[in-house]
């Protein structure tokens, strides 16, 4: 696939079966004609772009199930699916945004991370079929902005605004509260071009998993899990004393990621049949017919579509500590991800069919998919 933003990811074979796919990222480009919704961008971080700049999230939306705070906005890939595979053409454009809580003590439980999905058909009222003249589009209004006002922190509905300088628009209280307290206090009511994000932003270039990854490397996985024989003579061999702990999971997968250490994202795709690479042995396994819930909008099982990987907790961190949007905004920033960020993988299931979402004629609704963290540690 070559380098793009407007990345759509597509089905891969190596010679032994089928690889995934690689997300990378790219240093952000402010040009609206890769990183504006109009150009379907793949991102991590910086602010969301809405496939539909006029049916937002609502705050109500995008809430952590176990403290009931804001969830922020983590990164997004753009996956359209083929027609001929889930026997309907409602997914023709489709987005899934991902979020996640950055309140420590909710990494110890469930819910701490949501995905949303959000689709349209090939004929919709906001985006023609040609991707040029999506891009014109896009630049004759604005660069991509949103056609409704969004909380100038989170990215969701807005109703109330700042009332000194009446330009920054707030969804919550506590949002006006988190702004305020990030630096706009020192500069209202004056011009304020610091834009609030939670996560520093990359674009993301999604590309084919390299062959021998997966084939030239099998053999390798083959003998380093199945060799049982031979590690219980090496582990007679040790003094009595010693204790072996032997995670064959996490040492896999540390196999399959050396080939390209710096992947932050793994897209199965649809029809694939690929499964997910846990982080490590503990809690790793979910029955996907038991414990992964079905689709409750339509009833179809959920698959498995993409991971989130734990290198990209290092690019973001390295990113936050050169942020020039102020010291104070930065050192915030930085504790917040230190005390806060922390997870093996992101595991994330969506509907098989990627069910219809239409309400009306015109606009859709964001559907919430089935996400599981794999915890980088035991608690």
């Amino acid at each position: 696939m070559a380098e793009s933003s407007h990345c759509s990811p597509s089905s891969s074979d190596s010679e032994q079966g089928s690889s995934c796919l690689l997300g990378l990222l790219k240093p952000f480009n402010e040009d609206p004609r890769v990183s504006s919704r109009f150009a379907f961008p793949c991102k991590v971080g910086g602010r969301p772009a809405w496939l539909e700049a006029k049916n937002v999230p609502k705050r109500s939306d995008v809430l952590c199930g176990t403290c009931s705070q804001r969830l922020e906005f983590l990164l997004q890939i753009y996956a359209p699916l083929d027609s001929e595979i889930i026997g309907h053409d409602e997914a023709f454009h489709r987005m899934l945004y991902v979020f996640y809580c950055v309140n420590p003590a909710c990494t110890k439980e469930k819910e701490y991370c949501s995905v949303l999905r959000s689709q349209l058909s090939a004929e919709n009222p906001f985006y023609s079929i040609d991707f040029e003249s999506n891009l014109l589009l896009g630049l004759q209004k604005g660069c991509g902005e949103a056609e409704i006002n969004v909380c100038v922190v989170c990215c969701q509905a807005a109703s109330s605004f700042c009332g000194k300088c009446r330009r920054r628009y707030y969804c919550s209280r506590e949002c006006q509260v988190v702004d305020w307290r990030l630096g706009h206090r020192d500069i209202c009511p004056s011009t304020d071009n610091c834009i609030y994000y939670y996560f520093p932003p990359f674009l993301l270039d999604i590309s084919e998993e390299e062959p021998e990854s997966v084939s030239h490397q099998s053999p390798s996985i083959e003998k380093t899990f199945s060799d049982d024989e031979e590690l219980e003579d090496i582990e007679k061999e040790t003094t009595s004393t010693t204790t072996v702990t032997r995670d064959k999971i996490f040492e896999r997968f540390q196999l399959r990621t050396s080939q390209e250490p710096n992947q932050v994202l793994r897209y199965a795709p649809r029809g694939e049949c690929l499964e997910p690479l846990w982080f490590r042995e503990e809690k790793r396994i979910l029955d996907e017919s038991s414990e992964v819930p079905p689709c409750p909008y339509c009833g179809e099982p959920r698959v498995f579509e993409f991971q989130v990987m734990p290198q990209l907790l290092y690019f973001l961190e390295e990113k936050v500590k050169q942020s020039s949007c102020g010291e104070r905004t930065n050192d915030v920033k930085l504790r917040y991800m230190k005390n806060s960020i922390e997870f093996g993988t992101i595991v994330v299931y969506t509907c098989r069919k990627s069910c219809s979402l239409k309400k009306d004629e015109h606009f859709s609704f964001y559907a919430k998919e089935f996400v599981r963290v794999q915890d980088a540690f035991s608690y």
